[in-house]
């Protein structure tokens, strides 16, 4: 009896198995896995109630130099970049228009206005928001590509057009729905993401990897601050030597 009750259950475990290969030839809709990862990231009520965000941390340059980092963002679009290498400070900000960025390494102290490619690079890609919330009305165009494995756990692919012909990747965790990678073929980087901590009702990466054809920086955050007040000063380009703060 025992012998026949397991060949049995060996015959009925295909018919088990049917339902999740159907799920999984069923992937769900890009409406769906976006609404997931809103939901994941805290909700549309916390993420669009995010005025501004204060990050500090180090940074691992090409696995050689540690260098303490600070950058600040505000709403809508507004970021800026601090990062002191070797006592030296150097700055990278956009200022919802234009970037420009101060490098004494380069012989200077006198802000710099950059390219109008990369300022123009910002404007289409640069969302306190994330890509994913409203893209519709943004603009944007969102599509499932697949999934992947990203540091061996499954993730959803979605491709993101932007107004401007540039795309995107995402990808999403499966079981979490929280992005843990990123590329971009307009700026030719990949981003990873990892250490999410909830920071005032917000899910947010404390570990983020950034590499391209430039080199890697490795950036690990030990505190993360949300809504504290910021200049709209910080972000505007000085006539003369930038303070760093």
């Amino acid at each position: 009896m025992l012998y026949a009750n397991r060949g049995a259950l060996a015959l009925a475990l295909p018919f088990l198995c049917l339902p999740l290969i159907a799920d999984e030839q069923t992937p769900p809709s890009v409406d769906e896995i976006v609404a997931k990862s809103i939901e994941a990231r805290g909700g549309i009520a916390k993420i669009k109630g995010l005025r501004s965000v204060r990050m500090t941390g180090t940074a691992l340059l090409n696995e050689q130099v540690e260098a303490p980092l600070r950058i600040i963002s505000k709403r809508p679009n507004l970021t800026r970049f601090e990062i002191d290498v070797n006592g030296i400070t150097l700055v990278q900000v956009f200022d919802g228009k234009i970037s420009w960025s101060v490098n004494p390494l380069g012989g200077s102290l006198k802000p710099q206005p950059g390219p109008e490619s990369q300022s123009r690079e910002m404007r289409a890609h640069t969302d306190m928001d994330g890509l994913l919330v409203d893209y519709k009305a943004k603009g944007r165009g969102v599509e499932l590509a697949g999934s992947e494995d990203v540091n061996g756990s499954p993730a959803w692919k979605l491709k993101v057009t932007e107004k401007d012909g540039g795309i995107d990747y995402i990808y999403l965790d499966k079981k979490t729905w929280l992005m843990v990678k990123s590329t971009g073929t307009h700026l030719g980087n990949t981003i990873l993401f990892s250490d999410y901590r909830s920071v005032n009702g917000l899910t947010m990466p404390f570990s983020i990897d950034q590499s391209s054809a430039a080199g890697a920086v490795k950036m690990t955050l030990s505190k993360v601050e949300t809504n504290i007040p910021v200049d709209e000063a910080e972000f505007r380009m000085p006539a003369g030597p930038a303070n760093a703060k």
